[in-house]
């Protein structure tokens, strides 16, 4: 039997057995792939080695290091009480015309969506603060309600 194959067999031996014995996913799928470089090179270093250098590789992303950025920058802004200022603003500047908390809520989310760069969750809790205010205002809509 050819290394490439030995290796897949043991790798998915190892893969079934951890997975079927209730350890975590992300430990089972770095000790089958350590195995199977081990199984494939003949030495442990090889195997330890890629998962420095893929743990490396993730935790340098430019994608995965904005995250926890945006989500401090979100409850930063949420904790300071900029997002209910924000929404007085454009009530006050808007409220008067037809449709003025809704005029209101997309400014207010057009905001948030600048300053912390996440414009769906922006928009969501924008949106159900909306709602919470336009029942205090004795405004309502069909969604309001369900």
């Amino acid at each position: 039997m050819d290394p490439a194959t030995l290796s897949l067999l043991a790798s998915f031996a190892v893969l079934l057995v951890l997975l079927v014995a209730g350890v975590h996913i992300g430990a089972t799928l770095a000790l089958a792939g350590i195995v199977g470089t081990y199984v494939f090179l003949g030495n442990w270093t090889a195997g330890i080695n890629m998962l420095f250098i893929q743990s490396m590789d993730v935790s340098s992303s430019y994608t995965l290091m904005v995250i926890p950025l945006l989500i401090v920058l979100g409850s930063l802004a949420s904790a300071t009480g900029i997002t209910g200022d924000l929404f007085t603003l454009f009530y006050r500047w808007f409220g008067r015309v037809r449709g003025g908390v809704a005029i209101a809520t997309i400014g207010t989310c057009a905001g948030m969506a600048r300053g912390t760069a996440r414009c769906t969750r922006a928009c969501g809790t924008r949106a159900t603060a909306a709602v919470r205010r336009m029942d205090k205002r004795h405004r309502h809509c069909g969604q309001s309600r369900r």
